[in-house]
This record gives C-alpha cells, sequence and structure tokens, in this order.
C-alpha cells in the first residue's frame, strides 16, 4: 500500500458500489472493516487506515487497522482517546469529513497521532461514522506525502465510512433480531417443556416416574453430564444423593453426601445456589467433595423444590466436562421445572404414605406373630420405633418394656434420645413415673408439656439441653389388660394430639404388645441357648487346637525337609563326587519327592495361617510377565520330563491390577502344578486376559483326564481329591486347590473349573483392580 506505487481508481463510483455490493453480503463486523477499509486504500492515497468507534461522548476508540504491508487486524482493550484533540474535536464538531494537509504543523505531534495514523505522517483525511445524526466512529487515511489528499478524497472516504456505518448498524440489526428470535424461541420451548412437564406427570402417583419425567424434562432443555435430585424424607434432606447421565437408561449413581455448606441455602433459605468451579475452590466442605471425587463435578447448579412453605426436595445440573457459567435464563428454566413437579411430588408422597402406613401396619402384625427368638423381637420393636416416628413426626422416640424381676420400666429401643433420657431409662423409671406412671393407671395416652408443669422438673431437666418439650406416651397393654410397656415420643414443641391421633397411636401400640407377649418364652429358650453357645465354644477350641497342630507339625517337618533338598541337590551338583547316572535319577527321586512333601507342608502351613486369620497381603501392581513365567518355571522339570508342550499367552488389554504378586504367582504354581500331574500328553495352556467384570482372569488348560461335572461342588475343599484311585496313582494331599481357593478368595476374587471326562480340564479365577477395603 505504499504512495509510490499507489495506483489512483479512475472510476470510484463503480469502486464504491462495488463496495455496497460487498458490505451488504458480511456477516461480521470486521468483515464490514476489513471490506471498507482496503477498499478506502484503493482509492484514495494512503499508508495506514484506521477506525475508531464511540466509547462515551467525549472519546473514540481505536477498533480497526490496515497497515502499510496491507496487514489488516481487529483491535481490542485499546484505551480511549479523548475528543478534545483537535483531529478529533474538529470531526465531531462538523460532522463532515476534514483533510489535515499539513498534519504536523496543524495537529503536532503525540501519542493520538502514533496510534492512530501511519508513523511520519504528513497528510491526515478524517471520515465521521454517522447514522441518523449520531456520530458513532470515525474513518481515518494517513500518509507520508505533503498536501495528498483532496476535496474528492474528502466526498469518497466519507461515502465509504457512510456505506460502512450502514453496514454494521445492519449488522447490529440483524444480531438484535436473531437474540430476540432466540429468546422467543426459547420462551416457547420452556413452554411446551413445562406443560409436558406437568401433564407427563400429572398422569401418576408414582413419585419415581415423576421424578423421572423431571430428569427427562431437563435433559433435553439444559444438556450436562448430571442430573442430581436430594429428597427431603420428615423434613430432613436424605444424606444420599442421586445422579441421573442424560439419555442413558441406567439406573442413576447414589452418592453418600450429606449436605454441603454450599448446599445448605437450597434447604435453610429455600433459594437455588451454584458453584461454577468446585475443583478451584480453596476450601470446598467434606460434603461436597463426593461430588468432586465420584462425579467430577466442576460447576454445579441447585433449586429447592418448594411447595406451600415446605421444602420437598433439590434439583440441579453438575457440569464435569468444562467450567461452566449459570446464566439467568438457565437458572429460571431449572427453577421453573421445580416449581412445576412440587405439587405433584408432595400429593405423590401424601398418597405414598397413607399406602405406607397400611403397608407398614400388615407388616408389623405379621412380624409380631412370628416372634421365636430375641432378635425377632428387637426387630419388631425396631421396626415399629421406625414406622411411628415417620407418621408422629416427632423428633425423639422410644419404647419401654416392663421388667418384672426389677418392676421398672427400661429402656428396649430409641431413637435420637438425649444421653441423659437414654441413661434414665436404661436404669429404669418405676410405676410412679410422673407420665409413664400415669399412662399406665389410666391406660390411656398422655400428653405432657415438660416446660410448663412442676411435675416433669426431674424429666425435663433431663431433655431441656437437647431442646425437647413436648412428651406423648401411649401404653402397651397385653391380655387382661397387663401392662407391658410404653410408646413414648418427645418434641421440640408442645405436643398437641386429636383422638384420631391417639387412635393410631394406639393401632401402632399393638404390634409391641404382641411382641413383648412372647419375651417369656424367648427368656426360657435363653438356656438352650447357652447350651448350644458352650457346645460351639467346644468346638471352636476343638478346631483351634487342630490349627495349631497342624501348624506345629507342619513347620517340625518343613526343616528336615529343606536339609533333605538341600543336600540331595548338593549331590547333584557334585559337591560329594562325581555320580553315576543311575545315583543322579535316584537323587533326583528323592529332592523331587522331598519337594513334593514339602509343597504340601507348605499347604498346610498356609491353611493354619488362614483359619487362624494371620494370612499378610502385599499389595503391589502386578507384573504378568513375570508372575507367569515363575509360576511356569516350578513345573518346567515335570513338563520336559513327560514331553509336554506348555504355552503362555498374555492379552494385549488385560488392565494393570493391584495385588499381591506372590500370592497370585502361588495359586497359578498350584493350577499349573495340578495340570501337568494330571496330564500325560498332550499341552498345557496358561493365559491372561482382560475379565468382563473390569479385572484380570487367569486360566490354566489342560488336555489331562478331566472330570465329571458331580465334582466340582467339592473340588476345592480341604484334603479333597476326585476319588482314592488318583490319589494312589498321582500323589498329592488334597490341599493345593482348596489353598487356591482361600488365595483367591482372600484377593477378593472368584474361581472356578471347567471339565469332562477325557477332555481335559480348565481352571480359571479372576481378581478385581484392586482388593476391596485393602490400605494399599
Amino acid at each position: 500500500m505504499p504512495h509510490e506505487h499507489q495506483q489512483r481508481n479512475s472510476e470510484p463510483v463503480q469502486e464504491l458500489a462495488t463496495l455496497a455490493n460487498s458490505l451488504n453480503a458480511v456477516q461480521t463486523d470486521a468483515a464490514a472493516y476489513e471490506s471498507a477499509m482496503r477498499s478506502l486504500a484503493g482509492l484514495i492515497p494512503c499508508d495506514a487506515v484506521r477506525a475508531t468507534r464511540s466509547a462515551g461522548q467525549d472519546s473514540q476508540q481505536l477498533c480497526a487497522r490496515l497497515e502499510y504491508d496491507g496487514a489488516f487486524a481487529i483491535v481490542t482493550n485499546k484505551d480511549a482517546e479523548p475528543v478534545a484533540h483537535t483531529m478529533l474535536e474538529r470531526v465531531v464538531e462538523t460532522g463532515a469529513p476534514i483533510i489535515f494537509n499539513q498534519a504536523q504543523a496543524e495537529l503536532g505531534s503525540g501519542a493520538l497521532l502514533l496510534s492512530l495514523v501511519c508513523p511520519d505522517a504528513q497528510s491526515v483525511l478524517c471520515a465521521p461514522l454517522i447514522l441518523q445524526a449520531k456520530l458513532n466512529g470515525i474513518l481515518i487515511a494517513s500518509t507520508t506525502r505533503d498536501a495528498a489528499y483532496t476535496d474528492t478524497d474528502a466526498q469518497v472516504a466519507g461515502m465509504a465510512a457512510s456505506l460502512l456505518e450502514s453496514a454494521l448498524a445492519r449488522l447490529e440489526l440483524s444480531g438484535q433480531i436473531k437474540e430476540t428470535q432466540e429468546r422467543e424461541d426459547a420462551r416457547q420451548r420452556e413452554e411446551a417443556l413445562v406443560q409436558s412437564l406437568g401433564a407427563a406427570a400429572r398422569s401418576s402417583f408414582d413419585l419415581e416416574k415423576i421424578i423421572q419425567h423431571a430428569i427427562d424434562a431437563l435433559a433435553r432443555a439444559m444438556p450436562a453430564s448430571f442430573i442430581v435430585l436430594r429428597r427431603v424424607t420428615f423434613g430432613r434432606p436424605d444424606n444420599t444423593l442421586r445422579a441421573w447421565t442424560p439419555g442413558d437408561d441406567r439406573q442413576p449413581l447414589e452418592l453418600h453426601a450429606p449436605v454441603s455448606k454450599e448446599e445448605r441455602p437450597v434447604f435453610t433459605e429455600q433459594r437455588a445456589v451454584s458453584v461454577e468451579d468446585a475443583s478451584a475452590q480453596r476450601n470446598p466442605s467434606a460434603e461436597l467433595r463426593p461430588l468432586v471425587e465420584r462425579l467430577g463435578a466442576r460447576s454445579i447448579c441447585l433449586a429447592p423444590v418448594v411447595y406451600g412453605g415446605q421444602t420437598l426436595a433439590s434439583i440441579g445440573l453438575v457440569e464435569s466436562d468444562r467450567h461452566r457459567s449459570w446464566t439467568a435464563d438457565e437458572q429460571l428454566l431449572l427453577a421453573r421445572v421445580a416449581e412445576t413437579i412440587a405439587p405433584l411430588i408432595l400429593n405423590a408422597q401424601l398418597h405414598g404414605r397413607t399406602r405406607s402406613h397400611i403397608e407398614d401396619l400388615l407388616m408389623l402384625m405379621r412380624l409380631a406373630g412370628d416372634v421365636t427368638s430375641e432378635a425377632d423381637l428387637e426387630r419388631v420393636l425396631r421396626a415399629t420405633l421406625d414406622s411411628w416416628s415417620k407418621i408422629a413426626g416427632t423428633d425423639s422416640n422410644a419404647i419401654l418394656r416392663w421388667d418384672e424381676e426389677t418392676k421398672l420400666y427400661r429402656l428396649a429401643v430409641g431413637e435420637q434420645l438425649p444421653a441423659g433420657l437414654s441413661q434414665r431409662y436404661t436404669q429404669g423409671v418405676p410405676p410412679d413415673d410422673p407420665v409413664c406412671g400415669l399412662a399406665a393407671t389410666r391406660r390411656a395416652g398422655v400428653v405432657a408439656d415438660l416446660a410448663g408443669d412442676a411435675r416433669f422438673t426431674e424429666l425435663y431437666t433431663a431433655v431441656r439441653w437437647s431442646g425437647l418439650r413436648g412428651m406423648w406416651a401411649t401404653p402397651v397393654a397385653g391380655r387382661a389388660n397387663q401392662m407391658l410397656g410404653m410408646l413414648i415420643s418427645f418434641s421440640r414443641v408442645a405436643v398437641e394430639v386429636s383422638p384420631d391421633e391417639q387412635r393410631l397411636a394406639d393401632i401402632f401400640a399393638r404390634p409391641v404388645a404382641i411382641a413383648l407377649q412372647v419375651l417369656e418364652s424367648v427368656r426360657k429358650q435363653r438356656a438352650i441357648s447357652l447350651q448350644s453357645k458352650q457346645l460351639e465354644e467346644n468346638l471352636r477350641r476343638a478346631e483351634q487346637y487342630k490349627t495349631e497342630f497342624m501348624a506345629i507339625i507342619s513347620h517340625e517337618l518343613r526343616t528336615p525337609l529343606n536339609a533333605i533338598i538341600g543336600y540331595a541337590q548338593m549331590l547333584i551338583d557334585g559337591f560329594s563326587g562325581e555320580l553315576s547316572a543311575e545315583q543322579s535319577g535316584d537323587v533326583r527321586t528323592i529332592a523331587d519327592s522331598a519337594e513334593r512333601l514339602l509343597s504340601m507342608v507348605e499347604d498346610a502351613l498356609d491353611l493354619a495361617r488362614m483359619d487362624e486369620h494371620r494370612f499378610p497381603i502385599f499389595m503391589d501392581t502386578i507384573a504378568f510377565d513375570e508372575v507367569l513365567r515363575r509360576a511356569i518355571a516350578g513345573v518346567k522339570y515335570d513338563v520336559d520330563k513327560k514331553g509336554l508342550h506348555l504355552e503362555m499367552q498374555i492379552a494385549r488389554d488385560v488392565p494393570h491390577i493391584r495385588t499381591d504378586p506372590e500370592r497370585v504367582r502361588q495359586i497359578l504354581s498350584n493350577l499349573l502344578s495340578n495340570a501337568v500331574k494330571f496330564t500325560e500328553r498332550g499341552s498345557v495352556h496358561v493365559s491372561v486376559e482382560r475379565d468382563e467384570a473390569g479385572g484380570a482372569r487367569f486360566n490354566v488348560t489342560d488336555t489331562g483326564i478331566g472330570f465329571d461335572a458331580a465334582a466340582f461342588p467339592h473340588i476345592f475343599d480341604d484334603f479333597r481329591q476326585l476319588n482314592a484311585s488318583t490319589t494312589r496313582v498321582h500323589g498329592g494331599s488334597g490341599l493345593g486347590l482348596a489353598v487356591s481357593k482361600r488365595l483367591v478368595q482372600r484377593l477378593g476374587g472368584q474361581i472356578g473349573v471347567a471339565s469332562s471326562p477325557g477332555e481335559g480340564s480348565t481352571f480359571w479365577f479372576r481378581l478385581p483392580l484392586e482388593i476391596p477395603g485393602a490400605d494399599g
């Protein structure tokens, strides 16, 4: 674009018409600026073209530049220039193109000239960008030539500026129209979504179906990594958070995640909350970590589901792939979904509770009639208390039972009892207790305001610190109106009980009465139970003596066996002179027999350790190739001796697992030894592959004698062989497979076998990626 080589366009009108057509086709502001500035550079002499945009009433901000070498760029974050400078001020005042053919003399030098004109500019032409009498910017051409611009150039620049401003106005209007249309489309989609959600949810009393409709609706309207919901049960948010993956038919994940401090305002203040980047928070609450660790949560948006001032649940979105700022429209849509499903959830909950109360009573009556043990009795009492606490809506509940020996009411089961109250009822209260005694005497429910009656001062002292005040006691009476116990509830407010509520309490006391009436028969059974426990203890001791005996004997056998193996190997290696072939074979037989016996002793020791729970596990990432080769080395001699073909295969996609490599080798050694023992010809194949459950699967396959499926259930039992004949022919103690099974179970896996007589066998075991519950 240097002025020495620039060819003046002889037909500016034609060029401006071309510019007008070009500007009508552009889709972005940047394209409009570039087209207009390049056209202007071809119509008038210039070494640089700049464009500014109004940044307030008294300043202009550089927004685009075309350089000497033809390079174009959009400028952002540039400081605004005040219009008080002569060059800008005259353009603003006149609203028409202005020529400065002696720029250095007329304008002086300074930062403004350096940013808005070319270096060493001698001539400057400024054309205003005006629309409807409003100055929106300035188009500035400059060159190093003196007196370079004419009035014709000013007219051309003015027309180019006018065309550019018209194009910019068109683009702005198109953007506004598009944004308005998008908002209207979004509003219509939102209305359709809410209406379809309401219609679908109203067709069912099933709470899970209503929730699923809400999840599906949100998944369509607001794509996110997860949609989460936490229900409120009897006024308390659940500690379980459910998470759905949009577009996935699988059951939701259930996370143990108590309400975090970030989520708490949803329930305490009934307002929506959002976390824009959970992973970047300096001190996230411990309750928020399950979302970050299990769901990879980065951005979270939650809204309360409220009806009639009661919070029923929280529903929200979790983004795990990226940081996400939740827009006001997104939060509004989430709130509308929550508002739509709130009455439906409440209706479903009420319907479900009524049905649940009936089912609970039927279940309790059935359980009470089947009580035959102390454990059954406690289960009935706890089930009754659980059901009653849900219905009563009280803060603390207990069932007391009458102890005939001490003549006291003692605690049978309790829920949320303060320590002082629990201690009081555990020790027992007498029949003249102010509340229990009154209920027992009247054989009717008694309601007491502990804070407002001097008779209950002692009891109120035991509960005051926990905020309890109201008490409701319902007698539990059996046959002949005999007092068996008491159903007691506490509340933080004074209790008011209607006749219908008292009748409901009496109904729930009946299963307790039925259960308590079998208490005497349960006590009679205790003597028999004690005798049974004594027999079990004797059996346990006998088993312990057996285990200790096996450990001692195995240990005493291992020492001489190691000596035999060591000296036999020295003889084979020639330490006592060269042996003949016959002598070498005899010594090898001695060594093999001793090693076989030592292996049996080691198996016996392992069994003893397992029985005594003294069996350590050392976690490490397993190297499959090394473990398999070490296991194969233990049977190499027997394989070569029998002339068998031994193959090893490790699949490429087998995952890395953390377990005890030495125990895996021991399992493989046992299975390989077993395979070689029962295979006279053919091959033995050992392999590792990816298990369908996600871990690794090991297979040992042979072409040996095989066995019938009837032996499968007992093949892994202690001291178990197929039959006596296999023991005589092939040897062995029957411990190898038993030890292998216990080792696999200790490593958190499973073991099995597939076989047919005469067709060989495949012993397999699978191990998880990591031992469950292991510390590493």
